[in-house]
Protein backbone atom coordinates (compact mmCIF):
# COMPACT_ATOMS: atom_id res chain seq x y z
CA UNK A 1 0.00 0.00 0.00
CA UNK A 2 1.56 3.34 -1.09
CA UNK A 3 2.89 5.66 2.07
CA UNK A 4 0.58 8.52 0.26
CA UNK A 5 -2.87 7.22 -0.17
CA UNK A 6 -4.43 8.90 2.40
CA UNK A 7 -6.11 7.24 5.60
CA UNK A 8 -9.88 5.58 5.51
CA UNK A 9 -11.72 8.44 7.40
CA UNK A 10 -12.93 6.99 10.80
CA UNK A 11 -16.63 5.75 11.35
CA UNK A 12 -18.70 7.97 13.29
CA UNK A 13 -17.06 10.98 12.42
CA UNK A 14 -19.38 13.72 11.42
CA UNK A 15 -19.05 16.51 8.78
CA UNK A 16 -19.88 20.24 10.20
CA UNK A 17 -20.84 23.34 8.26
CA UNK A 18 -18.28 26.39 8.13
CA UNK A 19 -21.31 28.13 10.18
CA UNK A 20 -24.13 27.09 12.26
CA UNK A 21 -27.72 29.15 12.49
CA UNK A 22 -28.30 30.44 16.24
CA UNK A 23 -30.60 28.16 17.27
CA UNK A 24 -29.02 24.94 16.30
CA UNK A 25 -25.95 26.61 17.76
CA UNK A 26 -27.60 27.55 21.30
CA UNK A 27 -29.48 24.11 21.51
CA UNK A 28 -26.10 22.01 19.93
CA UNK A 29 -27.96 20.54 17.51
CA UNK A 30 -26.83 19.40 14.09
CA UNK A 31 -27.19 22.34 11.33
CA UNK A 32 -26.55 21.75 7.33
CA UNK A 33 -25.98 25.54 7.15
CA UNK A 34 -29.51 26.09 5.20
CA UNK A 35 -31.42 29.10 5.81
CA UNK A 36 -33.35 27.47 7.11
CA UNK A 37 -31.55 24.68 7.77
CA UNK A 38 -33.53 21.26 8.16
CA UNK A 39 -33.41 21.15 12.31
CA UNK A 40 -35.18 25.11 12.35
CA UNK A 41 -37.65 24.02 9.78
CA UNK A 42 -38.78 20.40 11.59
CA UNK A 43 -39.01 22.39 15.13
CA UNK A 44 -40.62 25.60 13.67
CA UNK A 45 -37.65 27.39 14.67
CA UNK A 46 -36.84 31.17 13.46
CA UNK A 47 -33.67 29.97 11.25
CA UNK A 48 -30.89 33.14 11.52
CA UNK A 49 -27.36 33.93 11.01
CA UNK A 50 -25.34 36.44 13.22
CA UNK A 51 -23.23 37.61 10.48
CA UNK A 52 -19.85 39.31 11.25
CA UNK A 53 -19.36 37.94 14.64
CA UNK A 54 -15.52 37.66 15.36
CA UNK A 55 -13.98 34.27 16.32
CA UNK A 56 -12.47 36.23 18.78
CA UNK A 57 -15.54 37.25 20.78
CA UNK A 58 -17.25 34.27 19.94
CA UNK A 59 -14.47 32.39 21.99
CA UNK A 60 -14.68 35.37 24.88
CA UNK A 61 -18.40 33.65 25.60
CA UNK A 62 -18.72 32.07 29.29
CA UNK A 63 -17.90 28.88 30.37
CA UNK A 64 -19.72 26.65 31.86
CA UNK A 65 -18.58 27.69 35.47
CA UNK A 66 -19.67 31.56 34.34
CA UNK A 67 -22.96 30.92 33.04
CA UNK A 68 -26.30 30.65 35.50
CA UNK A 69 -27.76 27.71 36.46
CA UNK A 70 -30.67 28.35 34.05
CA UNK A 71 -27.95 29.16 30.63
CA UNK A 72 -27.07 25.75 31.85
CA UNK A 73 -30.13 23.61 31.39
CA UNK A 74 -31.06 21.70 28.53
CA UNK A 75 -32.58 23.53 25.55
CA UNK A 76 -35.85 22.84 24.86
CA UNK A 77 -37.78 24.23 22.34
CA UNK A 78 -40.27 26.19 24.66
CA UNK A 79 -37.37 27.47 26.12
CA UNK A 80 -36.51 30.32 22.88
CA UNK A 81 -37.40 33.74 23.25
CA UNK A 82 -38.23 33.42 19.72
CA UNK A 83 -40.56 30.85 19.42
CA UNK A 84 -43.65 32.64 21.86
CA UNK A 85 -45.65 33.93 18.86
CA UNK A 86 -45.73 30.80 17.50
CA UNK A 87 -46.73 29.25 21.00
CA UNK A 88 -49.17 32.15 21.65
CA UNK A 89 -50.47 33.58 18.54
CA UNK A 90 -50.12 37.14 20.76
CA UNK A 91 -50.08 36.98 24.59
CA UNK A 92 -52.23 40.11 24.21
CA UNK A 93 -55.59 37.73 23.32
CA UNK A 94 -54.60 35.82 26.93
CA UNK A 95 -54.22 38.63 29.04
CA UNK A 96 -57.68 39.80 29.86
CA UNK A 97 -57.41 37.78 33.21
CA UNK A 98 -55.71 40.91 34.43
CA UNK A 99 -58.60 43.20 35.10
CA UNK A 100 -59.17 42.35 38.54
CA UNK A 101 -55.29 42.11 39.10
CA UNK A 102 -53.88 45.35 37.45
CA UNK A 103 -50.38 45.14 38.78
CA UNK A 104 -49.09 45.42 35.21
CA UNK A 105 -48.39 47.61 32.38
CA UNK A 106 -49.46 45.54 29.81
CA UNK A 107 -48.48 48.10 26.78
CA UNK A 108 -45.18 48.54 28.23
CA UNK A 109 -45.05 44.70 28.73
CA UNK A 110 -46.09 43.91 24.67
CA UNK A 111 -43.79 46.08 23.72
CA UNK A 112 -40.76 44.41 25.75
CA UNK A 113 -42.02 41.18 24.74
CA UNK A 114 -41.42 41.79 21.38
CA UNK A 115 -38.11 43.01 21.37
CA UNK A 116 -37.42 40.31 23.57
CA UNK A 117 -38.64 37.70 20.62
CA UNK A 118 -36.86 39.76 18.01
CA UNK A 119 -33.27 39.35 19.85
CA UNK A 120 -33.40 42.60 22.13
CA UNK A 121 -32.94 40.41 25.42
CA UNK A 122 -34.76 42.01 28.61
CA UNK A 123 -33.09 39.21 31.05
CA UNK A 124 -34.53 36.24 32.50
CA UNK A 125 -36.79 38.14 35.47
CA UNK A 126 -39.03 39.75 32.17
CA UNK A 127 -39.12 35.97 30.61
CA UNK A 128 -40.49 34.92 33.79
CA UNK A 129 -43.24 37.22 33.46
CA UNK A 130 -43.48 36.85 30.18
CA UNK A 131 -44.09 32.77 30.84
CA UNK A 132 -46.65 33.69 33.46
CA UNK A 133 -48.34 35.69 31.55
CA UNK A 134 -48.43 32.96 29.13
CA UNK A 135 -49.33 30.08 31.24
CA UNK A 136 -52.21 32.29 32.79
CA UNK A 137 -53.67 33.13 29.45
CA UNK A 138 -53.28 29.63 28.40
CA UNK A 139 -55.12 28.61 31.45
CA UNK A 140 -57.93 30.86 30.52
CA UNK A 141 -58.23 30.09 27.01
CA UNK A 142 -56.91 26.40 26.60
CA UNK A 143 -54.80 27.08 23.77
CA UNK A 144 -51.84 25.63 24.05
CA UNK A 145 -52.88 22.20 25.68
CA UNK A 146 -51.40 21.16 29.06
CA UNK A 147 -48.64 19.64 28.17
CA UNK A 148 -47.59 22.45 26.45
CA UNK A 149 -48.64 24.90 29.10
CA UNK A 150 -47.00 22.97 31.85
CA UNK A 151 -43.22 23.04 29.96
CA UNK A 152 -43.84 26.59 30.18
CA UNK A 153 -44.98 26.55 33.85
CA UNK A 154 -42.14 24.73 34.26
CA UNK A 155 -39.72 27.21 32.22
CA UNK A 156 -40.72 29.96 34.90
CA UNK A 157 -39.96 27.74 37.69
CA UNK A 158 -36.65 27.17 37.10
CA UNK A 159 -35.94 30.70 36.41
CA UNK A 160 -37.26 31.69 39.57
CA UNK A 161 -36.04 29.68 41.61
CA UNK A 162 -32.48 29.45 39.31
CA UNK A 163 -30.38 31.35 43.03
CA UNK A 164 -28.18 33.03 40.44
CA UNK A 165 -30.76 34.78 38.52
CA UNK A 166 -32.54 36.11 41.92
CA UNK A 167 -29.47 37.57 43.61
CA UNK A 168 -30.23 40.60 42.83
CA UNK A 169 -34.46 40.35 43.01
CA UNK A 170 -36.24 43.43 40.68
CA UNK A 171 -39.21 44.60 40.00
CA UNK A 172 -39.90 41.73 37.48
CA UNK A 173 -38.80 39.51 39.74
CA UNK A 174 -41.84 40.39 42.15
CA UNK A 175 -44.36 40.96 39.02
CA UNK A 176 -43.21 37.20 37.59
CA UNK A 177 -43.70 35.44 41.46
CA UNK A 178 -47.34 37.53 41.55
CA UNK A 179 -47.96 35.75 38.38
CA UNK A 180 -46.89 32.45 40.08
CA UNK A 181 -48.62 32.84 42.71
CA UNK A 182 -52.10 33.37 41.14
CA UNK A 183 -51.61 30.46 38.68
CA UNK A 184 -50.66 27.67 41.52
CA UNK A 185 -53.74 28.39 43.32
CA UNK A 186 -56.05 28.66 40.44
CA UNK A 187 -54.49 25.18 39.98
CA UNK A 188 -53.58 23.52 43.50
CA UNK A 189 -54.23 23.50 47.16
CA UNK A 190 -53.49 26.59 48.84
CA UNK A 191 -50.57 25.61 50.66
CA UNK A 192 -47.85 26.08 47.93
CA UNK A 193 -49.46 29.40 46.90
CA UNK A 194 -49.12 30.38 50.49
CA UNK A 195 -45.66 30.17 50.32
CA UNK A 196 -45.51 31.47 47.32
CA UNK A 197 -47.50 34.88 48.74
CA UNK A 198 -45.05 35.02 51.17
CA UNK A 199 -42.02 34.77 49.16
CA UNK A 200 -43.36 37.58 46.96
CA UNK A 201 -43.82 39.79 50.16
CA UNK A 202 -40.29 39.26 51.18
CA UNK A 203 -39.10 40.36 47.62
CA UNK A 204 -41.20 43.31 48.02
CA UNK A 205 -39.15 44.57 51.04
CA UNK A 206 -35.73 43.18 49.46
CA UNK A 207 -36.64 45.96 46.50
CA UNK A 208 -38.51 48.27 48.45
CA UNK A 209 -41.32 48.43 46.04
CA UNK A 210 -43.76 49.49 48.99
CA UNK A 211 -41.37 52.27 49.64
CA UNK A 212 -41.08 53.65 46.24
CA UNK A 213 -44.83 53.31 46.45
CA UNK A 214 -45.24 55.83 48.96
CA UNK A 215 -42.55 58.07 48.67
CA UNK A 216 -43.15 58.64 45.08
CA UNK A 217 -47.20 59.10 45.96
CA UNK A 218 -46.34 61.96 48.47
CA UNK A 219 -44.20 63.72 45.95
CA UNK A 220 -45.80 63.44 42.80
CA UNK A 221 -47.56 66.47 42.96
CA UNK A 222 -46.94 68.89 39.92
CA UNK A 223 -44.67 66.49 38.61
CA UNK A 224 -44.55 64.95 34.83
CA UNK A 225 -47.33 61.89 33.87
CA UNK A 226 -43.83 59.25 34.04
CA UNK A 227 -43.73 59.94 37.93
CA UNK A 228 -47.61 59.33 38.58
CA UNK A 229 -47.04 55.80 36.61
CA UNK A 230 -44.63 55.02 38.17
CA UNK A 231 -46.08 55.70 41.21
CA UNK A 232 -49.36 54.00 40.67
CA UNK A 233 -47.36 50.43 39.30
CA UNK A 234 -45.69 50.48 42.24
CA UNK A 235 -48.97 50.67 44.70
CA UNK A 236 -50.86 48.16 42.33
CA UNK A 237 -47.78 45.43 42.56
CA UNK A 238 -47.75 45.85 46.45
CA UNK A 239 -51.30 46.12 47.41
CA UNK A 240 -52.19 43.14 44.78
CA UNK A 241 -49.29 41.16 46.36
CA UNK A 242 -50.80 41.71 49.84
CA UNK A 243 -54.11 41.43 48.56
CA UNK A 244 -53.45 37.72 47.31
CA UNK A 245 -51.71 37.00 50.44
CA UNK A 246 -54.18 38.21 52.93
CA UNK A 247 -56.81 36.41 51.07
CA UNK A 248 -54.29 32.84 50.96
CA UNK A 249 -53.66 33.28 54.72
CA UNK A 250 -56.64 33.95 56.30
CA UNK A 251 -58.54 31.11 53.27
CA UNK A 252 -56.30 28.89 54.42
CA UNK A 253 -55.65 29.94 59.09
CA UNK A 254 -52.07 30.88 58.03
CA UNK A 255 -50.45 33.80 59.72
CA UNK A 256 -49.96 37.10 57.71
CA UNK A 257 -47.28 39.36 56.87
CA UNK A 258 -48.45 43.18 56.71
CA UNK A 259 -46.33 45.62 54.74
CA UNK A 260 -48.58 48.65 54.58
CA UNK A 261 -52.21 48.55 54.98
CA UNK A 262 -52.99 51.82 53.40
CA UNK A 263 -50.91 51.75 49.83
CA UNK A 264 -54.31 50.70 48.01
CA UNK A 265 -55.62 54.76 49.44
CA UNK A 266 -52.45 55.70 46.49
CA UNK A 267 -54.23 53.52 43.75
CA UNK A 268 -55.36 55.83 40.92
CA UNK A 269 -58.69 54.41 39.43
CA UNK A 270 -59.06 52.69 36.06
CA UNK A 271 -61.85 52.12 33.64
CA UNK A 272 -62.74 48.51 33.30
CA UNK A 273 -60.21 47.60 36.41
CA UNK A 274 -60.99 46.28 39.61
CA UNK A 275 -57.81 46.28 41.91
CA UNK A 276 -58.96 48.88 44.15
CA UNK A 277 -61.61 46.99 44.89
CA UNK A 278 -60.02 43.99 45.53
CA UNK A 279 -57.32 46.15 47.64
CA UNK A 280 -60.39 46.87 50.08
CA UNK A 281 -61.85 43.95 50.71
CA UNK A 282 -58.48 42.21 51.77
CA UNK A 283 -58.00 45.92 53.97
CA UNK A 284 -61.12 44.96 55.83
CA UNK A 285 -59.63 41.49 56.82
CA UNK A 286 -56.62 42.94 57.85
CA UNK A 287 -57.69 45.15 60.20
CA UNK A 288 -58.90 42.03 62.14
CA UNK A 289 -55.84 41.38 63.89
CA UNK A 290 -55.68 38.32 66.30
CA UNK A 291 -55.55 39.66 69.98
CA UNK A 292 -55.03 37.72 73.26
CA UNK A 293 -58.97 39.08 74.45
CA UNK A 294 -61.62 36.96 73.58
CA UNK A 295 -63.87 39.68 73.85
CA UNK A 296 -61.94 42.04 71.90
CA UNK A 297 -61.05 39.40 68.98
CA UNK A 298 -64.85 38.74 68.95
CA UNK A 299 -65.53 42.09 68.68
CA UNK A 300 -62.73 42.77 65.74
CA UNK A 301 -63.92 40.32 63.89
CA UNK A 302 -67.06 40.69 63.90
CA UNK A 303 -66.81 44.59 63.03
CA UNK A 304 -64.20 42.95 59.99
CA UNK A 305 -67.35 40.88 58.61
CA UNK A 306 -70.19 43.96 58.71
CA UNK A 307 -67.15 46.31 57.04
CA UNK A 308 -66.78 43.08 54.51
CA UNK A 309 -70.78 42.66 53.49
CA UNK A 310 -71.43 46.43 52.99
CA UNK A 311 -68.05 46.84 50.77
CA UNK A 312 -69.61 46.84 47.07
CA UNK A 313 -68.01 44.85 44.45
CA UNK A 314 -68.65 44.90 40.91
CA UNK A 315 -67.31 41.21 39.69
CA UNK A 316 -68.37 38.11 40.21
CA UNK A 317 -64.99 36.63 41.26
CA UNK A 318 -64.73 39.31 44.15
CA UNK A 319 -68.42 38.58 45.35
CA UNK A 320 -66.96 34.89 45.49
CA UNK A 321 -63.91 36.30 47.10
CA UNK A 322 -66.51 38.34 49.84
CA UNK A 323 -68.14 35.53 50.02
CA UNK A 324 -64.71 33.45 50.92
CA UNK A 325 -63.28 36.06 53.95
CA UNK A 326 -66.54 35.98 55.34
CA UNK A 327 -66.65 32.32 55.60
CA UNK A 328 -63.16 32.73 56.95
CA UNK A 329 -64.27 35.06 59.68
CA UNK A 330 -67.10 32.10 60.89
CA UNK A 331 -64.74 29.43 61.55
CA UNK A 332 -62.39 31.91 63.77
CA UNK A 333 -65.42 32.71 65.77
CA UNK A 334 -66.04 28.99 65.77
CA UNK A 335 -62.96 28.05 66.88
CA UNK A 336 -63.16 30.75 69.79
CA UNK A 337 -66.34 29.25 70.49
CA UNK A 338 -68.05 32.27 70.14
CA UNK A 339 -71.50 32.01 68.82
CA UNK A 340 -73.04 34.59 66.20
CA UNK A 341 -75.97 37.19 66.62
CA UNK A 342 -79.37 36.52 64.34
CA UNK A 343 -77.52 39.39 62.28
CA UNK A 344 -74.31 38.32 62.01
CA UNK A 345 -75.64 34.76 60.27
CA UNK A 346 -77.84 36.44 57.86
CA UNK A 347 -74.91 38.30 56.58
CA UNK A 348 -73.22 34.98 55.91
CA UNK A 349 -76.12 33.53 54.39
CA UNK A 350 -76.41 36.80 52.45
CA UNK A 351 -72.52 36.14 50.86
CA UNK A 352 -73.16 32.43 50.40
CA UNK A 353 -76.33 32.57 48.43
CA UNK A 354 -74.97 35.88 45.99
CA UNK A 355 -71.95 33.37 45.87
CA UNK A 356 -73.96 30.93 43.84
CA UNK A 357 -75.07 32.38 40.86
CA UNK A 358 -71.88 34.03 40.54
CA UNK A 359 -69.98 30.98 40.34
CA UNK A 360 -72.17 29.26 37.70
CA UNK A 361 -71.42 32.81 35.55
CA UNK A 362 -68.07 32.30 36.05
CA UNK A 363 -67.58 28.26 35.18
CA UNK A 364 -69.88 28.99 32.12
CA UNK A 365 -67.47 31.31 31.34
CA UNK A 366 -64.71 28.63 31.54
CA UNK A 367 -62.96 31.33 33.76
CA UNK A 368 -60.70 28.77 36.10
CA UNK A 369 -60.67 30.49 39.51
CA UNK A 370 -59.84 28.92 42.51
CA UNK A 371 -62.64 30.07 44.21
CA UNK A 372 -65.55 29.04 42.10
CA UNK A 373 -65.54 25.65 43.78
CA UNK A 374 -63.92 26.71 47.51
CA UNK A 375 -67.04 29.46 47.77
CA UNK A 376 -69.30 26.74 47.17
CA UNK A 377 -67.40 24.09 49.43
CA UNK A 378 -66.93 26.56 51.94
CA UNK A 379 -70.99 27.79 52.44
CA UNK A 380 -71.64 24.29 52.46
CA UNK A 381 -69.55 23.33 55.38
CA UNK A 382 -70.42 26.95 57.03
CA UNK A 383 -74.27 25.54 56.76
CA UNK A 384 -73.82 22.18 58.92
CA UNK A 385 -71.29 23.74 60.97
CA UNK A 386 -74.65 26.51 62.21
CA UNK A 387 -77.22 24.11 61.37
CA UNK A 388 -80.35 26.22 62.22
CA UNK A 389 -83.17 25.59 59.36
CA UNK A 390 -82.28 28.54 57.44
CA UNK A 391 -78.47 27.34 56.53
CA UNK A 392 -79.67 23.96 56.04
CA UNK A 393 -82.17 24.75 53.25
CA UNK A 394 -79.32 26.24 51.31
CA UNK A 395 -77.17 23.41 50.93
CA UNK A 396 -79.22 21.50 47.92
CA UNK A 397 -79.11 24.65 45.84
CA UNK A 398 -75.62 24.75 46.56
CA UNK A 399 -74.80 21.05 45.88
CA UNK A 400 -77.16 21.60 42.70
CA UNK A 401 -74.54 24.39 41.92
CA UNK A 402 -71.25 22.38 42.35
CA UNK A 403 -73.08 19.93 40.09
CA UNK A 404 -73.00 22.19 37.19
CA UNK A 405 -69.55 23.64 38.05
CA UNK A 406 -68.07 19.90 37.40
CA UNK A 407 -69.68 19.97 33.74
CA UNK A 408 -67.48 22.96 32.99
CA UNK A 409 -64.32 21.98 35.13
CA UNK A 410 -64.38 18.27 35.73
CA UNK A 411 -60.59 17.61 37.55
CA UNK A 412 -59.68 15.86 40.53
CA UNK A 413 -60.15 18.23 42.58
CA UNK A 414 -62.82 19.41 41.93
CA UNK A 415 -64.42 15.49 42.42
CA UNK A 416 -62.82 15.21 45.34
CA UNK A 417 -64.02 18.17 46.92
CA UNK A 418 -67.73 17.31 45.74
CA UNK A 419 -67.01 13.31 47.21
CA UNK A 420 -65.95 15.55 50.55
CA UNK A 421 -69.06 17.23 50.72
CA UNK A 422 -71.61 14.43 49.86
CA UNK A 423 -69.66 12.59 52.84
CA UNK A 424 -69.87 15.54 55.27
CA UNK A 425 -73.91 15.94 54.19
CA UNK A 426 -74.20 12.17 55.07
CA UNK A 427 -72.44 12.47 58.35
CA UNK A 428 -74.44 15.21 59.18
CA UNK A 429 -77.82 13.80 58.21
CA UNK A 430 -76.75 10.52 60.28
CA UNK A 431 -76.27 12.32 63.49
CA UNK A 432 -79.30 14.17 62.94
CA UNK A 433 -81.29 11.39 62.55
CA UNK A 434 -79.42 9.84 65.60
CA UNK A 435 -81.22 12.90 67.68
CA UNK A 436 -84.45 12.47 65.72
CA UNK A 437 -84.49 8.98 67.14
CA UNK A 438 -83.77 9.98 70.59
CA UNK A 439 -86.67 12.17 70.44
CA UNK A 440 -89.24 9.58 69.00
CA UNK A 441 -88.05 7.78 71.79
CA UNK A 442 -88.90 10.64 74.55
CA UNK A 443 -92.08 11.09 72.40
CA UNK A 444 -93.22 7.64 72.52
CA UNK A 445 -92.34 7.22 76.29
CA UNK A 446 -94.50 10.54 76.88
CA UNK A 447 -97.30 8.82 75.02
CA UNK A 448 -97.71 5.73 76.97
CA UNK A 449 -97.74 8.01 80.02
CA UNK A 450 -100.70 10.16 78.05
CA UNK A 451 -102.59 6.72 77.55
CA UNK A 452 -102.15 6.07 81.13
CA UNK A 453 -102.95 10.07 82.29
CA UNK A 454 -106.14 10.07 80.00
CA UNK A 455 -107.43 6.71 81.13
CA UNK A 456 -107.36 8.94 84.91
CA UNK A 457 -108.39 12.14 83.47
CA UNK A 458 -109.80 12.25 80.52
CA UNK A 459 -108.62 14.12 77.09
CA UNK A 460 -110.13 16.88 77.65
CA UNK A 461 -108.12 18.31 80.43
CA UNK A 462 -104.63 17.45 78.90
CA UNK A 463 -102.55 20.82 79.18
CA UNK A 464 -101.45 21.00 75.19
CA UNK A 465 -105.08 21.75 74.17
CA UNK A 466 -105.57 24.56 77.12
CA UNK A 467 -105.30 27.90 75.13
CA UNK A 468 -102.84 29.57 77.54
CA UNK A 469 -100.62 26.72 76.79
CA UNK A 470 -101.08 27.27 72.82
CA UNK A 471 -100.24 30.55 73.17
CA UNK A 472 -96.85 30.35 74.47
CA UNK A 473 -96.06 28.74 70.80
CA UNK A 474 -97.40 31.43 69.33
CA UNK A 475 -94.97 33.61 71.21
CA UNK A 476 -92.01 31.28 69.93
CA UNK A 477 -92.97 30.48 66.20
CA UNK A 478 -90.84 28.46 64.16
CA UNK A 479 -87.94 30.83 63.32
CA UNK A 480 -84.72 29.27 61.20
CA UNK A 481 -82.52 31.54 63.83
CA UNK A 482 -83.73 30.07 67.38
CA UNK A 483 -81.56 26.94 68.15
CA UNK A 484 -83.22 24.28 70.35
CA UNK A 485 -80.49 24.04 72.58
CA UNK A 486 -80.65 28.49 72.60
CA UNK A 487 -84.40 27.85 73.80
CA UNK A 488 -83.28 25.24 76.48
CA UNK A 489 -81.01 27.58 77.94
CA UNK A 490 -82.84 30.34 78.33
Amino acid sequence: MSSHQPSPKPEGTRLRPRRACDECRKRKRKCDGGLPCSTCVRYEYTCRYEYGKSERRARAAPSASQMTPAERLPPTPEHAPSDGPVLTGGIEQQASFLELFGFMEMESIFQRAQGHWQGRLEGYPFEAVITGVIALGSLFSNRLGQEKELEIVLHAKNLLDDPVISRRPSQDHVVAWILRTIYSRATGRPNVAWLQSATTLHLIELTGIHYDAARLASSVEGTNTSMHDDSDLCTRITSVAQSLHIMIAYDYGKSIIHLDSTIHHHIRPRQGDFTLQLSELTNKISTAMTHSDPITNQTQLLQAMEQLMATPVDHDFLLLAKAELCFAIHRRLHILGLGLTRQQTKLIVEAGTAALPAARRLSAQLHPWWNVTNALFQFVCVCLSIGTTETLTHIQPTIETFESVIQHFNTHLTQEAFSTLLLLTSACQGEKEKQANLLRLAKGMRSENDALFRGQRGQADLAMFDPQVASLFDLYPESPFIDLQTFFNI
